[in-house]
């Protein structure tokens, strides 16, 4: 595997100073193709250990591309379809409005973020507009458990990852990743305690490396469920789910700017784009890829002030007009938020 050129090195090393983050992983793709992974700055600051290629890192939000492709392959063996209704699967009351492809496209109704015991309801009629939704995957995932039969970890590890050769993926914590993990570090840089999960959210416990995930991106560019997957189905609005008015009637559409079977899409003028955020708080994530040439990047940081990297990133690796980071920064999902909001 290539490292990054060293000037490019330098350049992203600089960023790191200039926005406060401790460390920052990177894979560059090109015409559906891995050219270079590596790592800048610190896994933990306090014991000043290197990020490197195949440092694991919290994926957050880059959980939900994965648990959507792995639903898309169910469908296609006729296992479940778009369709059905996630009550169909469940052993509690739900709302029987509410299908599989109302969860991928963000449009269910549901919140972003409730507690663990409530019951998750529509706040507005499922399919009638976007917003986006971590509890959606939660519903979806009690489905996928269902039909497979499986603990979503092992139903995914033993297709998806096995296949794809993910060796440093997970959706639980594993004793290895202890040899080489990045530790999350605040807003003042300091280490955070590591968030190490004994059971999968769909949504956001993905642990990874760049060099991992690339492997799926690129799997994505050449799968035959591409197609199907970025196919726009609803447009992005400027409410902010994470806050208390996230079901207003009252909103503007944002041009440009969609959601497909589980990835967020981009047209610009001559391109499109899909792509996916993430918060952990202390984590951020952050891939785009063009589907017109295979062009585009993976990046992981374990600092809280990571998601200030992403417009030079994409200036710098991908360039031009991205209205996506424009919709981001209304929206308040850039700059980070709440330490307890996974998005």
């Amino acid at each position: 595997m290539k490292n990054c050129p060293s000037e490019l090195g330098m350049y992203f090393k600089e960023l790191l100073k200039k926005h406060s983050v401790s460390g920052l992983a990177l894979a560059k793709i090109e015409d559906s193709q891995l050219v270079w992974a590596d790592g800048f700055g610190f896994a933990n600051t306090t014991q000043r250990t290197l990020v490197f290629a195949d440092t694991i890192f919290e994926a957050a939000s880059l959980s939900k591309p994965v648990v959507a492709f792995a639903t898309l392959q169910l469908c296609k063996n006729q296992k479940l379809n778009l369709n059905d209704t996630l009550a169909k699967y469940l052993d509690w009351d739900f709302d029987s409005r509410i299908t599989v492809k109302h969860v991928l496209t963000h449009t269910s109704g549901l919140a972003n973020w409730i507690e663990e015991n409530e019951n998750p309801q529509p706040q507005f009629t499922p399919g009638s507009r976007f917003s986006y939704s971590g509890v959606g995957y939660r519903v979806l995932q009690e489905a996928i458990e269902k039909i497979t039969n499986q603990p979503l970890e092992q139903y995914l590890n033993e297709t998806l990852f096995t296949q794809l050769e993910m060796q440093n993926s997970s959706f639980t914590w594993r004793s290895d990743f202890a040899e080489k993990y990045a530790t999350g570090h605040d807003t003042n840089g300091l280490p955070i305690e590591k968030f190490q999960p004994n059971k999968a959210f769909a949504a956001f416990s993905l642990h990874s490396t760049v060099s991992d995930l690339s492997k799926f991106v690129i799997a994505f560019l050449k799968s035959h469920l591409r197609t199907q997957m970025l196919e726009p189905h609803v447009i992005v609005n400027n409410t902010v789910p994470w806050k208390k008015d996230w079901s207003r009637d009252n909103f503007e559409e944002f041009l440009s700017v969609f959601w497909g079977l589980g990835w967020g899409l981009e047209q610009t003028k001559n391109e499109q784009f899909f792509w996916q955020w993430g918060n952990n708080g202390n984590f951020k994530a952050f891939a785009l890829t063009s589907s017109s040439t295979g062009n585009g990047f993976i990046a992981l940081t374990n600092g809280a002030n990571g998601d200030r990297l992403w417009r030079e990133l994409t200036d710098k690796l991908v360039g031009g007009e991205h209205p996506l980071l424009n919709w981001l920064e209304q929206t308040e999902a850039i700059p980070s938020f709440g330490e307890s909001d996974r998005i």
